[in-house]
């Protein structure tokens, strides 16, 4: 099992039948095998693939930091798989990056995602604002707590 025991697994809080492989970065990367009810098992990996997808459509500005917060907050990666999309339909050419913010006095963490554009000052602002009606208000609030986008300038 790749230099993991038994009790490594049962401390990640994962049954005999899983094992953990490194992947870049040295995060755990895991692999659950699931019975299709005919005795054949498949092995998935969706959410290690969904962030994958991720990082070819947004900048993770600390890549270990970004794949960890995301694997701790599964449901953010279908919110942000779409979020693009909604991005640019409102400021059109834009970067787009992930930030982990961490307040250790606090003791919160919040995923931020970075927009930069090459719109004047207020006409992001305007621009933020839309995207804010169109997109954020509509999210669940559990995800709102979790994540929040910043409009940056001179972007492209």
């Amino acid at each position: 099992m790749n230099g993991h025991t038994q009790t490594d697994l049962w401390a990640r809080g994962m049954s005999s039948s899983s094992a953990v492989f490194p992947i870049q970065g040295g995060i755990p990367h895991e692999q659950a095998a699931v019975e299709d009810g005919m005795g054949q098992s498949s092995v998935y990996l969706a959410p290690q693939q969904q962030i994958h997808l991720l990082e070819q459509m947004y900048h993770f500005e600390d890549p270990r930091g970004v794949r960890f917060f995301l694997l701790r907050n599964p449901d953010l990666i279908e919110v942000l798989l779409t979020a693009d999309e909604e991005i640019r339909s409102v400021f059109g050419e834009a970067e787009l990056s992930l930030k982990v913010h961490i307040d250790p006095e606090e003791g919160w963490e919040q995923l931020i995602l970075v927009i930069r554009s090459s719109h004047g000052p207020e006409e992001a602002v305007e621009l933020e604002t839309l995207l804010f009606e169109r997109w954020f208000i509509n999210l669940p609030g559990k995800v709102k707590s979790r994540m929040t986008f910043i409009q940056e300038g001179d972007g492209i």
